[in-house]
């Protein structure tokens, strides 16, 4: 994992190479025009530049990590096919169970030397928010598409270009990674805009039955991945919680019924004990 000095060493900074040729030198493969990092080698030959962060914010970066944040657009699950763009300071309010797709405002690209782990960001998981771990693996660009879900009972509310989703760490590898991922290959890759990530989540495309269970939904997450990975591990957090709920319920009701099962057990008894008493009694006067 790189520190933050050593981010800024291998950060392509404006002065060095405008973004637009970055972009065009990641969907040509071109590492060779990267800039040099003065004074290092890899033993072949200097040593090259190879992260892009833009737009870049010194405030963003911390001591083994940068913070990403939102603010060109995004998606809910429940309303898929209505994209909603954002500006500066606009705010998403997230209600409860509600799922969003978010388009990162950073564009990130990665040489054949670095890759990434993209983690959530501690401060959301505190407040209720589910989202994921995503890899990157080398010789990736593009926006990022970060998944929260308000697992909370009140609504969260997240103000685009300054609300930090995600937190994004940098790797060196000990060796070059040999192939790269090419345009067309993943439709993520280079991505400029927040399209719909697979036609299952359309309305009325759906592949669960009208009425789901667990095993309806753990076939479809086996068979159509995310979102629907997601949907089936909130589903098992849920039930999980039932049966604690309800056994925390349960146990209270059934003790208190044992007790009364237990008094009326021993009336009974009781009962037949001083009939038996009366009944001897007379068979002795008798």
């Amino acid at each position: 994992m790189l520190s933050d000095a050593e981010v800024t060493v291998y950060l392509i900074g404006d002065a060095e190479l405008s973004f637009p040729d970055c972009v065009a030198l990641w969907s040509e493969g071109e590492w060779d025009q990267l800039p040099v990092v003065a004074g290092e080698t890899d033993g072949i030959g200097p040593r090259r530049k190879g992260i892009v962060i833009h737009p870049f914010d010194e405030r963003a970066l911390g001591p083994a990590g940068y913070t990403l944040t939102f603010g060109r657009e995004y998606r809910l699950l429940s309303d898929i096919d209505h994209r909603v763009p954002l500006d500066e300071g606009d705010l998403l309010v997230l209600q409860p169970a509600q799922t969003a797709l978010l388009l990162t405002k950073e564009f990130l690209c990665l040489s054949p030397e670095f890759s990434a782990v993209v983690f959530p960001r501690i401060l959301l998981a505190h407040q209720g928010v589910c989202t994921g771990v995503q890899p990157l693996p080398p010789t990736w660009f593009g926006h990022l598409v970060v998944t929260l879900r308000n697992a909370n009972n009140v609504d969260l509310k997240l103000e685009a270009d300054k609300t930090g989703v995600c937190t994004c760490h940098f790797e060196r590898l000990a060796v070059s990674a040999k192939g790269r991922l090419l345009p067309g290959s993943l439709s993520s890759l280079g991505r400029e805009r927040l399209e719909i990530p697979s036609p299952v989540v359309r309305e009325g495309t759906t592949p669960l039955p009208e009425k789901p269970d667990i095993a309806a939904l753990a076939d479809v997450a086996r068979r159509h991945g995310y979102p629907w990975t997601l949907l089936h591990s909130l589903w098992v957090a849920r039930d999980a919680q039932w049966t604690q709920d309800a056994a925390r319920h349960a146990y209270p009701l059934a003790k208190a019924i044992a007790a009364r099962w237990v008094a009326w057990t021993i009336g009974i008894l009781a009962g037949i004990a001083g009939v038996v008493g009366v009944v001897g009694q007379f068979l002795n006067w008798w």
